[in-house]
């Protein structure tokens, strides 16, 4: 990754831009990093505390992946074009709202697909104890007490898989968490309408 960063950032100082416009590109970057850097530190943070609030949760979700998977190419792309500042902004709060939407969905996935559709392991959120929006909702919930011992379990038998996933839906808390991704989408699109 420091490998990657730092190719990043050589890219952006060399690609032949007038320098006001790679001090920006720059600043950008910097920016996302900084963020970037705040909502993985956070997820750890949160998996460890198990106690975050929702709204916590949202914002680490959209630090880890909307600044810079979504926000951040979008500003960058927007300042090469010469776009003002109220464009970026709002360009800024799409990429946020909908990388966050993103995250969200990238989560329900994890939780509830299989390997063969997602690419990843299945319920590898659950099994590391992450603090995920769909773990946060489901803690103030009555079927906690009956989900939690399978937050950070390595090991489900498909027996568990099965219990843990009726157990979320039945809860509530994935579709809560699909009307939060909703929302989250709409707003994104009026953040960029009559761009």
């Amino acid at each position: 990754d420091d490998l990657a960063l730092a190719g990043v950032v050589r890219l952006v100082a060399l690609c032949g831009a007038p320098t006001p416009v790679v001090r920006r590109l720059l600043d950008l970057l910097d920016d996302a990093l900084h963020v970037t850097a705040a909502g993985e530190l956070a997820d750890v943070r949160l998996s460890v505390q198990r106690a975050a609030s929702t709204q916590e949760t949202l914002l680490m979700s959209g630090g880890k992946t909307a600044a810079y998977s979504f926000q951040l190419p979008l500003q960058m792309a927007a300042v090469l074009a010469g776009s003002d500042e109220e464009t970026l902004d709002r360009l800024g709060r799409f990429g946020w709202l909908l990388g966050t939407a993103f995250q969200l969905r990238d989560d329900l996935h994890g939780m509830f697909d299989e390997t063969t559709r997602t690419g990843k392991p299945a319920l590898s959120d659950l099994r590391e104890g992450k603090d995920t929006v769909l773990i946060t909702i489901a803690r103030t919930t009555s079927e906690w007490e009956q989900i939690a011992p399978y937050v950070g379990r390595p090991v489900l038998t498909e027996d568990e898989t099965a219990l843990v996933r009726g157990l979320l839906e039945r809860c509530g808390a994935r579709a809560a968490v699909e009307r939060i991704a909703c929302e989250l989408a709409e707003q994104a699109a009026d953040a960029v309408a009559g761009l």
